[in-house]
């Protein structure tokens, strides 16, 4: 078995899991690189479960033990290469600061060009061009990624909505959202009561929902037509820069299937609505 089908494996499943089993799921999910190295005690600990439940997690998966999902990881670290591994966020301590937040940045963008889900971009992509309207969110710290994406896509033919907490009125405001329209949601533990608020209010209304998350497993990604992993580097805090990565691409792809359209792209408008 692959990584990658193992969690797509605990994607499907997830809901039905113990509470001990989901603990384990977002433990793995969120700590790929550490994973050929922790021991069992370690895991279990992390998780605040028994080492069994470490074993009975494993074996739930198809895996005879511990020692094979550990050896599941070495192997996916081997076929990265030693080239990415020295990219995996660890530098000297000796560096500077900005060299520290640089080689992390990189290291961080190197593993989202690997786990790059083509299918998953493309189908945003496509909500994004038809939408009549776009509310992005900008709730529980997402609000620089979100006024990023506010101020590139006044470039396009629909109206843009950048919502954010100032005013308080975030939550009525999705009371106006419809099947016509699309929602961009940003997401990342510790997830934020707001913006799921938010997504299930304007998921009840029909309108689609586009999320960025850190894991499959988010609360969000059941919600969502379209979902995009984006794991940030945790070597420094409130890292943006593969989200924004992320953004900028899909505002290069709207752009160009805007332009394939006819539709101008290249005069910026203000934004239909800003929340402030």
């Amino acid at each position: 078995m692959t990584q990658d089908r193992l969690f797509q494996w605990i994607a499907a499943d997830y809901s039905s899991l113990s509470r001990q089993l989901q603990a384990i799921a977002r433990y793995l999910e969120q700590n790929r690189g550490q994973m050929m190295l922790a021991r069992i005690n370690d895991v279990a600990a992390a998780c605040d479960v028994h080492p069994s439940a470490v074993v009975r997690f494993a074996k739930r998966f198809g895996l005879s033990g511990f020692a094979a999902l550990k050896a599941m990881f070495k192997e996916q670290f081997r076929i990265q290469g030693q080239s990415d591994a020295n990219s995996s966020g660890i530098t000297p301590a000796s560096l500077r600061p900005a060299s520290r937040v640089v080689a992390a940045s990189r290291a961080s963008l190197l593993d989202l060009d690997m786990r790059f889900d083509e299918d998953g971009f493309q189908n945003a992509v496509g909500l994004l061009s038809r939408a009549e309207r776009v509310y992005l969110l900008g709730l529980d710290g997402s609000l620089p990624v979100a006024s990023y994406l506010a101020s590139a896509l006044q470039r396009t033919a629909r109206q843009v909505v950048l919502v954010t907490e100032l005013g308080g009125v975030h939550r009525n405001l999705m009371r106006s959202a419809s099947s016509q329209d699309t929602i961009v949601a940003i997401s990342r533990a510790p997830y934020g009561s707001d913006t799921e608020i938010c997504v299930l209010e304007a998921h009840r209304r029909g309108a689609c929902v586009v999320a960025l998350v850190d894991s499959r497993l988010s609360p969000l990604a059941s919600l969502a037509a379209a979902s995009l992993v984006v794991r940030e580097t945790k070597a420094f805090p409130f890292a943006i820069t593969s989200t924004l990565c992320v953004c900028e691409a899909l505002v290069a792809a709207l752009a160009s299937v805007t332009l394939a359209d006819g539709s101008a792209f290249d005069k910026p408008r203000p934004a239909d609505m800003v929340i402030s």
